[in-house]
């Protein structure tokens, strides 16, 4: 295999690459995406039970399945150091 060969080999691979990165860049920002609208249903559903309590609009829901969940995001956000 001569230099221009290689060359040629190494910069398909550069494109490929590329395509991977954008892919995966692509799928980051949908998964965090999602994280934040978690994160944010989460806070409304307990803001909204705080203000039913509040307010005697009904019976308060058992938030703690939510809270559960809120602590998990902050796990994950700790762990791989992302911010939502």
């Amino acid at each position: 295999m001569d230099l221009n060969e290689k060359i040629d080999e190494l910069e398909g691979n550069i494109v490929d690459l590329k395509f991977q990165l954008k892919d995966l860049k692509y799928k980051s920002d949908i998964y965090l995406s999602t994280l934040q609208d978690i994160k944010h249903s989460c806070a409304d559903a307990i803001k909204t039970n705080d203000e039913n309590i509040r307010f005697k609009l009904g019976d308060g829901m058992d938030v703690g399945v939510i809270q559960n969940i809120l602590e998990y995001l902050e796990n994950i956000t700790r762990l791989y150091n992302i911010k939502i």
